[in-house]
């Protein structure tokens, strides 16, 4: 099974969800009324309309209600309840009376028989204000990582590093199902502002992997068995997700020196989760890492043979079980959407001409000096900035009108720019992702880590 088996996604990040969710079936066990209401009522989405909502009934139900009574049809009652408060009784005595007695009585009959309706009125809109204030609080709490988390069903360890695109993407499809491990706070703060969902979020600081961070630790996490992702062949697996494709460069074309997040932090993430399964009592049938970046990225290291150029996929060793290489996955995908034709690439960036065209390894050839463009090939094209991108293939289309014009985007929202333009778009993040949840797709089905990991070799 590959990522072939995943219907390739339309240009919306709903469309997206519907897909990756109807590739892994993840689902909850069902749960009981009162789970149900506590996680709806967690959601801010829900509490904030609830409280408006409970406000308007507790102020208007009752005066429909005695307009029916008093013979109105249901429609008529309507105006009624708005003119029925104790404020609009009062005024309309005070028009009425024709006398200072008359008046004084009026009032005080009116402020009589609104006593009780006013204390019911107080107090609902102050227990509305509370519930508002406690869910600006969790909205909050949510930005800055220290909510507890608590589901019930499959969980996707996704460790994010400091930033990555691929794991707004996975977040935002598969929100319900994904538990990101971030490094700063202001990562968070972006996601939960600028998507649909709001979600939960474990902080934990760079360098601080075995401790957790100042407000937000491991502890945080309220583990049960419905987190561990269920097999055809009845398996219970904890699956990680170590995001280390980039760092610095928005495309992993270029491989860096080092990664945002390394396989040793994983390793530790990896043990403090267990832990908490462990000592929660839940059995783990196996636990399988995965790690997307560079694993023939060099690093020095000393040994008992001296200093030793050591890859990534080396260190991996008995920690790792499944390492995809992200340059090879985005070079391949762009191999896939020339046909593997020669192509001429449109970049300000050096170091990207150079990678790509290193890394091509016969998928695909890139016009050079030696090999001119012969005005018939796809261009395609990447700036620094998505903007630039657009705008760039956008006036190479206007340039070459029967060319193939396609743009190489970072995120999933310069996807969608450029989509939305009337482009073609190769999305890093897209593809990154659609391989990652291809991978739980197999482990699902009941396919060995061993067996997956023979085709990233």
């Amino acid at each position: 099974m590959s990522d072939a088996n995943i219907q390739r996604p339309e240009n919306t990040i709903g469309d997206l969800r519907d897909r990756y969710s109807s590739a892994l079936k993840i689902r909850g066990r069902q749960l009981g009324l009162r789970e149900t209401l506590v996680q709806r009522l967690r959601e801010p989405h829900i509490l904030l309309p609830s409280a408006a909502a409970i406000t308007a009934i507790g102020m208007l139900v009752p005066g429909w209600i005695e307009g029916i009574s008093k013979g109105l049809d249901p429609l008529e009652a309507i105006p009624y309840t708005l003119a029925s408060t104790p404020l609009s009784a009062i005024w309309a005595d005070v028009q009425g009376a024709s006398a200072t007695e008359d008046l004084l009585g009026n009032y005080m009959l009116a402020i009589r028989a609104s006593i009780v309706p006013a204390i019911f009125s107080t107090s609902l809109i102050g227990g509305s204000l509370y519930l508002w204030n406690r869910a600006r609080e969790y909205v909050q709490s949510l930005k800055e990582g220290s909510a507890p988390i608590e589901r019930f069903s499959t969980q996707l360890f996704t460790l994010f590093g400091s930033d990555s695109y691929v794991g707004d993407l996975l977040y935002n499809s598969l929100g319900d199902h994904v538990i990101p491990v971030v490094e700063e706070v202001k990562t968070v703060r972006r996601v939960v502002t600028g998507k649909e969902r709001r979600g939960f979020f474990l902080i934990i600081p760079d360098g601080e992997y075995a401790q957790g961070g100042a407000t937000n630790r491991w502890e945080n996490l309220k583990v049960n068995k419905d987190w561990l992702l269920k097999t055809t062949k009845g398996k219970k697996l904890l699956v990680t997700i170590g995001l280390g494709e980039t760092r610095d460069e928005e495309l992993p074309l270029v491989q860096e020196q080092t990664a945002d997040l390394t396989v040793e932090e994983q390793a530790i993430a990896v043990e403090k989760i267990k832990e908490l399964f462990l000592q929660t009592g839940i059995g783990v049938d196996r636990t399988v890492n995965i790690h997307l970046g560079h694993p023939n990225r060099k690093r020095k290291r000393g040994t008992g043979r001296g200093l030793q150029d050591v890859s990534d996929l080396e260190v991996a060793a008995g920690t790792i079980d499944i390492f995809p290489d992200a340059g090879k996955i985005l070079v391949k995908a762009l191999a896939n959407k020339v046909n593997n034709q020669t192509i001429v690439f449109e970049t300000g960036v050096l170091d990207y001409w150079k990678g790509l065209k290193e890394s091509a390894n016969g998928l695909f050839i890139v016009h050079d000096e030696s090999n001119p463009d012969d005005g018939k090939s796809p261009i395609l094209v990447y700036e620094r900035l998505t903007d630039e991108s657009v705008q760039s293939a956008k006036d190479l289309k206007k340039k070459y009108p029967d060319r193939r014009i396609i743009v190489l985007t970072s995120s999933f929202d310069s996807h969608e720019k450029a989509i939305k333009a009337g482009l073609e778009s190769v999305c890093s993040s897209l593809e990154l992702a659609n391989t990652l949840v291809s991978i739980v797709q197999r482990l699902q089905a009941g396919e060995e880590p061993e067996e997956i990991q023979k085709d990233f070799i």
